[in-house]
């Protein structure tokens, strides 16, 4: 049973988490500390949050996706 309220993942990582039924809200963050100047930003990229609801046996696949238009990383995450 996972009872951490954090996960740090880096790209192209993944994590496989077991945790109870409920209900949960999910949101992604980088904060300013963690962003290597990659766009030159002044704010924490994150993404809305995600509100799943959970009940006993049942699976999801949450996908983190960064925050893009057509041409360029916008600085932010979508979670699918």
């Amino acid at each position: 049973m996972y009872n951490q309220k954090g996960i740090t993942l880096c790209g192209g990582e993944k994590i496989t988490i077991s945790i109870s039924p409920g209900e949960y809200r999910l949101k992604c963050i980088t904060p300013i500390n963690k962003q290597n100047s990659y766009l030159n930003t002044k704010k924490q990229w994150e993404s809305d949050y995600k509100y799943i609801s959970l009940k006993e046996q049942s699976n999801i696949l949450l996908n983190i996706y960064p925050l893009t238009d057509e041409e360029s990383y916008l600085g932010g995450w979508v979670l699918e």
